[in-house]
């Protein structure tokens, strides 16, 4: 799908823009950056798994002319959602030191990665709205709002991040990427009144 391809290819420039920046702050700022991203890639993981449902139950609805069963779906992601940002962010409270220390032996990057830890923490919090709705959106094949989130969000995060890391250094990198995954569980959220048109369309 086109619009599915676009959303990766922005977010893989994301990501190498990223680390391009992690790395120009230096290398122990780069390890600690890889760590921490790696813990919040499973987080993003796990909520992915309940989008996935999401996804399949949401396609089912569509095939079925079900608008009842659509909605009780989003109403179920929205509750899990909240019950699994909940553990994500209890989890990753009080075993985030023992995490880090897994992915690295290195005294100075982990000094450092407990350092942004915070970033991690809030990151379900600001991203899950986006990752569970992008289920709901593709099950339902409309995706052309996920298209424009990530391409909206790349167009917000690139002059943010060229902004505000000279000012901030890697707190600045961190807080452009949760404005990032913030833009799109926004726009995804704002667009859930387009995807109720195109279910009340089915007869």
């Amino acid at each position: 799908n086109t619009n599915l391809m676009i959303r990766t290819a922005c977010l893989l420039t994301v990501n190498n823009i990223i680390a391009a920046a992690g790395a120009a702050l230096g290398t122990v700022v780069l390890a600690a950056n890889a760590v921490l991203f790696q813990l919040k890639d499973i987080m993003s993981f796990l909520v992915d798994g309940m989008a996935n449902g999401a996804s399949v139950f949401s396609g089912r609805a569509l095939g079925q002319k079900n608008r009842a069963l659509f909605w009780q779906i989003l109403k179920i992601t929205y509750k899990w959602l909240f019950v699994l940002v909940f553990l994500l962010m209890l989890g990753f409270t009080f075993g985030s030191t023992f995490l880090i220390n897994c992915f690295t032996d290195l005294e100075e990057v982990a000094v450092l990665a407990e350092t942004y830890k915070y970033y991690v923490l809030i990151y379900p919090l600001i991203a899950g709205i986006g990752l569970a709705l992008y289920g709901m959106f593709t099950g339902a094949t409309y995706t052309v709002p996920i298209r424009n989130m990530m391409l909206i969000a790349l167009a917000v995060f690139w002059p943010v991040e060229r902004l505000l890391v000279p000012l901030l250094g890697n707190d600045g990198l961190w807080i452009s990427f949760l404005i990032f995954v913030g833009i799109q569980s926004l726009i995804l959220f704002y667009s859930l009144r387009k995807l109720r048109e195109k279910i009340y369309k089915i007869k």
